[in-house]
């Protein structure tokens, strides 16, 4: 919902506020500005999904430009001549004017709205109130998804909402007399992955990753969550080491099976991921104790060639 919103506002400023480019870029847990949604000039998908990876190839950090200024202070920059302004980066030659927005969710600062231009003096006080406006709604939109426990790329559950199932999970096992496992996968040789293809490419990747993934995961109380840049968490009530082990195998070969190319992994010609299986008997362990016990199960799957389930005894 947030990215489909953030898209088609940014069709809409091209109209009422004139640009010729413009972009919505989130603050990833890097601290890059990574592209949202960026105009695509009426030339379709594919021009889109090509500046998106041209900006992304940039690298834009917080404090760096006009638009990482913005990101990093929360205050609004409208500049008639950027060639005048110290902060101005270049990442496209032919651009005068720049007007750049926060997008804040109370005091955090979640990303910006940048518009730019050729024309010298194109935008006005109004014009960066229209931004404001578009900026708050999309970052309404991006906090429901948070609240809703969602993860704003992959729409697996968040980090939030897994630290709140685990222990739930964890006081119902004990209650029931049931154990819990817990999975911890990592995909393979990520980082490799996106100094290849950009981290648009990277992106998709882990979309695609959390579909293949979420083929194998569906029973009642199971959830699937993103607990990292491309470290995930599955929950599995009701489930002893031998299931959860036969789950893991199950998920990994299920992204086997997407045949996802990567093109530097030193582990396979497809994107892998490595497997951390930790249980709890009923009653037994919090909810730290289990993530370190998985954890440690997931590092000896990476130290003996990665691409495989490891359990550790708990």
């Amino acid at each position: 919902m947030a990215g489909s919103l953030a898209q088609e506002s940014i069709a809409v400023l091209e109209s009422s506020v004139g640009y010729r480019y413009g972009a919505v870029l989130l603050v990833d847990d890097e601290g890059r500005l990574v592209p949202f949604a960026m105009s695509d000039q009426g030339r379709g998908a594919e021009f889109v999904d090509a500046d998106k990876a041209y900006v992304a190839s940039r690298g834009i950090r917080l404090g760096e430009g006009i638009t990482g200024w913005v990101a990093q202070h929360g205050t609004p920059v409208r500049v008639g001549d950027v060639r005048l302004d110290p902060r101005y980066v270049a990442i496209r030659h032919e651009i005068r004017s720049e007007l750049c927005v926060p997008i804040r969710a109370g005091e955090r600062i979640l990303g910006v709205i940048n518009v730019e231009t050729p024309a010298p003096d194109a935008y006005s006080e109004e014009d960066r109130v229209v931004l404001e406006i578009v900026a708050a709604q999309i970052a309404l939109a991006l906090e429901m998804r948070r609240l809703a426990g969602l993860d704003a790329l992959t729409s697996a559950a968040n980090r939030r909402a897994f630290d709140e199932a685990l222990p739930r999970e964890l006081r119902r096992g004990a209650r029931g007399g049931y154990p819990v496992s817990l999975l911890i996968a990592d995909v393979d040789h990520f980082k490799a992955y996106n100094d290849a293809l950009g981290h648009v490419a990277g992106d998709d990747c882990l979309r695609r990753v959390v579909e293949a993934l979420s083929r194998g995961v569906g029973r009642a109380g199971e959830m699937l969550a993103r607990i990292g840049g491309e470290e995930f968490a599955v929950i599995l009530p009701h489930a002893d080491a031998g299931s959860a082990i036969a789950t893991a195998e199950r998920l990994r070969d299920n992204l086997a099976r997407a045949a996802l190319p990567h093109p530097r992994s030193a582990t396979a010609p497809c994107v892998t991921i490595s497997v951390g299986v930790a249980t709890a008997p009923s009653g037994r362990h919090t909810a730290r104790d289990l993530v370190l016990i998985a954890d440690e199960a997931l590092y000896r799957a990476k130290r003996l060639g990665r691409n495989r389930v490891m359990a550790q005894a708990s």
